[in-house]
This record gives C-alpha cells, sequence and structure tokens, in this order.
C-alpha cells in the first residue's frame, strides 16, 4: 500500500513542528486517510498538529512515524510539488520516493517511534477567543516569565478563569491584565516554551482555545497546538497589597517624551551592564541618568523629558531600565513610585506592570557594586543597619 501527500504539504508542516523537536525528540507521526492527512510534532511536553486535505491520497489509510532528519532531507530536496509516496516495507523500514522534473529520489528509513500521547481536548470543547487580545498579552507575559533553572516555577503564565486574569512574573518583574474571558472557572499554568508556534497560531484567522485536566490547546484553522499544564508553587500575586497612599511620585509620560525614552534610554552608560542601572531624578525637572566606569575610562550621560507632567517632592530612584523601556513599549504611561524598596508600578485601567527598584553601594565602586533593594525606613526613626546580600535575596523572593 502506497500512502501519498505532496511534499509541499510536508514542508509546511516542518516549517511548525521543527521548532519543538530537540535532540531525543520522536518526529512526526502522519495519519492518512482518504482525502487527507494529519500530521503531529511531539517534545514530550508539546505537541502540534497539522490537519489538511490531501486529495492525491484518495483511497488508502494508515499511519508512519517518520524521523526529523528524514523529514528534513525529504523537505528540503529538488521539487517542491513533488508527489512523495510512502511505502511500508519488512523489518519497520519504510521507502520514499518522489520525482521532479525527471529527477528521481529515493530514501529508506527505518520507522521512528511511536509517539507519546498527549491528549488534545474534543474539538466540541474549543470555544473563540480574541486572537488580537490574547497576542498581544501573551507577549508581554512571555517576556516576565523566568528563564532561569532556579526559578523553574515561575516559567509559566497563570490563566485565571473565574476573575479573567493573565499574569506572569520571574520574581522581578510582575505583569497582570483583567478582562480576559476563558471557559474555565479554575486557575491553570500555561508553560512558555520556546517551540511556541507564534505564527501558526496569531498571523490571521480565528482562535480558539481549550483545557482539560491536565492540557491547554489552541486552535487556528489548520493548526492545533497543544502543551501540558505545568504543576508549579505560583507565587499568590493577587494577594501582594500596596500602599499606594505613600506614592512619593506619580509620572504620566507624554506620547513625545515616551518616543525620546525608547530611543535615548538604551543609548545611556551602562547599557551593557548586566542590570543595566538608569536614575530617575525628580527635582525642578524629570531627569534621567547613568554612569559607567570601565577600567580607568568613566562615563557619564542624562536627559531631560520634555513635556511630560508628574506629581510629588524631590524624588530619586534607580532601576533596570530594560523594565522601564518594556513598559514604554506595551503602552503604558503612567507610573506610581512609592518609597523605599516597593515596587514601581505602571498601570492602565485593565493592567498593571511592576518591577523592583535598585540601590547601589557607590563606596563599593560603580564597576563591583552589589545592587539590592532598598530598605524603606519611616521618617523620625533611627536608621537601620544595611541588609546583607543574602537577606536581600530573601526579601526577593519572599516578594
Amino acid at each position: 500500500m502506497r500512502l501519498k501527500i505532496r511534499k509541499r504539504v510536508l514542508a509546511e508542516f516542518y516549517s511548525g513542528a521543527s521548532r519543538l523537536w530537540t535532540r531525543n525528540s520522536p518526529g512526526a507521526r502522519i495519519d492518512f486517510y482518504p482525502g487527507g492527512i494529519r500530521a503531529t510534532g511531539t517534545n514530550y511536553k508539546e505537541a502540534l498538529v497539522y490537519e489538511t486535505e490531501s486529495p492525491e491520497n484518495e483511497d488508502n489509510e494508515g499511519t508512519i512515524f517518520v524521523p526529523p532528519d528524514s523529514l528534513k532531507e525529504i523537505v528540503s530536496s529538488y521539487g517542491d510539488d513533488a508527489l512523495v509516496e510512502f511505502e511500508k516495507e519488512d523489518e519497520g523500514r519504510i521507502r520514499a520516493e518522489w520525482e521532479a522534473k525527471g529527477l528521481s529520489s529515493t530514501r529508506f528509513f527505518r520507522e521512528g517511534m511511536d509517539l507519546p500521547e498527549i491528549k488534545i481536548p474534543d474539538a466540541k470543547s474549543f470555544k473563540s477567543i480574541d486572537r488580537e487580545r490574547f497576542r498581544s498579552e501573551y507577549s508581554i507575559c512571555a517576556t516576565c516569565t523566568s528563564q532561569e533553572r532556579s526559578r523553574f516555577s515561575l516559567d509559566c503564565i497563570a490563566l485565571d478563569g473565574e476573575n479573567g486574569k493573565m499574569t506572569a512574573t520571574d520574581g522581578r518583574q510582575v505583569y497582570e491584565t483583567s478582562g480576559v474571558r476563558f471557559l474555565w472557572k479554575d486557575c491553570c499554568y500555561l508553560p512558555v516554551e520556546e517551540g511556541f508556534p507564534e505564527k501558526m497560531l496569531f498571523s490571521s484567522g480565528d482562535l480558539e482555545i481549550a483545557k482539560s485536566k491536565k492540557i491547554v490547546a489552541l486552535r487556528n484553522g489548520l493548526w492545533t497546538y497543544a502543551v501540558r499544564l505545568k504543576e508549579t508553587d505560583f507565587p499568590p500575586i493577587d494577594k501582594v497589597s500596596l500602599d499606594l497612599g505613600d506614592t512619593e511620585l506619580v509620572l504620566q509620560v507624554s506620547e513625545g517624551d515616551a518616543e525620546r525614552m525608547m530611543e535615548l534610554l538604551p543609548h545611556l552608560p551602562g547599557k551593557s551592564k548586566e542590570l543595566s542601572v538608569v536614575k530617575l531624578i525628580a527635582e525642578e525637572r524629570i531627569v534621567f541618568q547613568s554612569e559607567s566606569s570601565d577600567g580607568d575610562g568613566e562615563a557619564d550621560g542624562r536627559f531631560e523629558l520634555l513635556s511630560s507632567h508628574w506629581i510629588g517632592e524631590k524624588f530619586e530612584v534607580r532601576f533596570n531600565r530594560l523594565y522601564f523601556l518594556r513598559a514604554l513599549e506595551h503602552g503604558f504611561r503612567t507610573f506610581r513610585f512609592l518609597p523605599g524598596n516597593a515596587p514601581i508600578i505602571a498601570e492602565t485601567q485593565s493592567r498593571r506592570y511592576l518591577f523592583m527598584p535598585l540601590l547601589v553601594h557607590e563606596e563599593e565602586g560603580a564597576e563591583n557594586a552589589e545592587v539590592e533593594p532598598e530598605v524603606h525606613r519611616p521618617r523620625g526613626n533611627p536608621p537601620a543597619p544595611a541588609p546583607t546580600p543574602v537577606q536581600v535575596r530573601k526579601r526577593r523572593n519572599q516578594w
């Protein structure tokens, strides 16, 4: 029995599934049925399914398992529209044949192992979701998740069906948005994986979502992406309460200044440092300033905001400029600065982004300075001892 499929169909599937595959991935499962195919690629945690018509396969049915390297060789060969025929031989060997403009090609390979099952929710359980809204919120949340192995419980996005929220944090920043409608009432945790097929799911068309006990699946047209939900000790972000009455400074950034900051902040000295520290000084004007030293050389730079508005007394704070830029790039224009080591808050009506301020101990030298959260002391009380690095890390983890 010969199973037939156009090479361009295999190439389209490979363009998405190859993002999921690692060295130990089992490859692709291709199910043939009269008039169509269903191709599945997985890396044990995620699965990407591509289902489309295949009129060349009129009557035959069957399943083959193709290793990743064999599929890559087939789709990268000459003749994009060539008709590939697969035939099973004895002892689990498969022969693939195709011809393009008189050039005949044949490849033999051992059939790959059976794929582990990632059971996609039933087709009836998929419901439409706002594609552009979900795309926007997912992209912001993904940048706020942790990529550190020591923070493996923070490499996911909380999807809260009861409150209609999406939340992500890496322990140093938090993003939270409300008004996202899901079909479930509990809270589940969507892992952020490198192989997530954004192009296939978000480029155009209608986006649908479904959830089972262990799987979340997204479907758009011919593509379905499914991933195992993460079991994690996600921090109780919803219980974080901040005393906004202690606000030292409220900054309302104008569109003109936002564009200037997105252009200028990356060019202030110190941009190559790990923490990319910048200082905001509120006096008669709002000024952004940074300093850097490298061996015997020193550099400093500064610029003022021209048309933004603020409310508050004199104030000074240091923070990672990358977080501030991220807030600007995602449309935040209102920033609230609290005293001490309280998070800096960027907010809109339905979204909130928080990130931690920093304190540089200048007596240790700018190059080797230990950067820590500031410690808030009520006015009138004697100064408290400076926290040790261990205490600082413990406070951050608790926060």
